[in-house]
């Protein structure tokens, strides 16, 4: 999995925004706001992590279990699938 090429995080006060750029800005006008889970999941992917390794640093990181991390992280990353910003 990966982000498509064209679409960068931005900080802009206190919230995390995907924005499009270049010529993924002709075809993408709109931008999602991430929350802090959703933005390291972002920074997650961009350095080439999976699921399963996401998951464990969730483990790690917010005492919850694999099972609930790994279905927060689906679902966000469904999100961003559908919106075409990620693909498999």
């Amino acid at each position: 999995m990966k982000i498509k090429q064209g679409f960068i995080k931005r900080k802009i006060q206190d919230k995390y925004v995907v924005v499009a750029t270049g010529e993924a800005s002709k075809t993408y006008r709109n931008f999602i706001e991430l929350n802090q889970t959703a933005s390291v999941i972002w920074d997650e992917i961009k350095n080439g992590k999976t699921v399963e390794q996401i998951a464990e640093l969730f483990v790690k990181e917010y005492l919850v279990t694999l099972d609930k991390a790994t279905q927060d992280i689906n679902k966000i990353i469904s999100v961003l699938i559908k919106e075409g910003i990620i693909c498999e």
